[in-house]
Formats: C-alpha cells, structure tokens, sequence
C-alpha cells in the first residue's frame, strides 16, 4: 500500500524590503518549488508600458526614457507608509475590479470586455491576476462558476436549465467543466450529497 505525501503551501508576505527574497532563496536550496511574485512584479515594471507609465506618473524621476529606476523607486517608498501604499495601489485596483465583476456574475463574464472597461489589455490582466490570486482571470471565474453551481444543484428544474443559467453553452458542457473540478458528475456529486444527509450523524 503506497501513502500519497500532502502537498502543503505556504505564502511569504511582506512589503519591499522585509526579506522574502532571501527566505524564499532559503527554500530554493532545499529543493523547494518557489512561484515568485517579486519576480513576476520586477519583470511587469521592466517591461510593462502601461505600469512603467502609471509609475512615472505618480513617482516623478522614477522613468527615463521608458525604463523603471528601481533603485530610486525604492529610496521613494522604503521607509514612507503612504508612499509604499501608493505604489501598491498602481497594480492592484484592476485586479480587485475584475475579481468583483466576476464574482458578481458567478463567473459567466468574459474576460475581454472587463480587461477593456478597465483600459487594460487582456494580457496585462492576467498577468496581474497571476500575480496577485495565483490564477488566470479565466480559471478564476470557472471556480467561481463552479461555487454558483454547487450550490444551486439540489434545486435544478432540469441540466439544461442549470446550464443555460450558469452561462455554459449546453449540459454537455456544464458535465466536462463540473467533472474536471470536481472528479465527478453533477448527477453522482447530489447523490452522494444526499447520502450522506441521509445518513446523518454516526
């Protein structure tokens, strides 16, 4: 009999200059996988004309010719709680914007015209959405779909009619997209809820 081993995650969090990189280094060479946030933010504000922009914009002397001067962008920020927070707010509205439209829509918004309502290219959305969720706005908004479903699964008047309301094309498509989340169909995951309510307490 094989044990599988739990996968664990953790998150270093922190502001500019508090040591994640050189903990996360630590994990790196005990042969930890590492996503680095900071990684992804310095190559956004290396070659993001948009960020850089805003940046410059808000952080005079920052950006020369189209290039981020991090080292002065930190002197501006480090040590200046207003500042820091100013910087941090240039990324993150769009983000916490396209999270609220999708979870108001229980996922069924495309991605496109948000990415366009907010004057920012698909493409930069879901950079900053890896970012700052960890996931793609796409696959961000089939969990939450995935979330309106469960919960409204007991009280279906047919598949087609859960299909159609969540805003998949067909009941066909509401099975593949609920079986790839879930590892098993609609019809299998109510039953087996009402199972275990029927079971009640042991």
């Amino acid at each position: 009999m094989t044990s599988r081993r739990q996968q664990i995650r953790l998150a270093l969090t922190g502001s500019i200059g508090m040591g994640k990189s050189t903990v996360g280094k630590m994990f790196e060479r005990a042969g930890v996988p590492l996503f680095d946030a900071d990684a992804v933010v310095r190559d956004l504000q290396a070659n993001d004309p948009e960020l850089i922009t805003a940046i410059g914009r808000r952080f005079p002397g920052t950006v020369s010719a189209g290039k981020l001067d991090r080292e002065h962008l930190a002197r501006t920020v480090l040590g200046y709680p207003a500042q820091l927070e100013a910087l941090e707010a240039i990324v993150h509205p769009a983000v916490q914007a396209a999270a609220r439209r999708l979870l108001a829509g229980h996922g069924r918004e495309r991605v496109e015209p948000i990415a366009a309502d907010l004057g920012i290219s698909r493409r930069q959305l879901e950079r900053l959405f890896r970012l700052q969720i960890g996931l793609p706005p796409k696959r961000f908004a089939s969990l939450v779909r995935f979330d309106w479903i469960v919960r409204h699964l007991d009280g279906r008047a047919s598949w087609t009619d859960l299909a159609l309301e969540a805003g998949y094309a067909d009941q066909a498509h509401l099975i593949r997209s609920f079986s790839e989340l879930a590892g098993t169909t609609p019809e299998r995951y109510v039953r087996g809820v009402r199972d275990v309510r029927g079971a009640g307490p042991a």
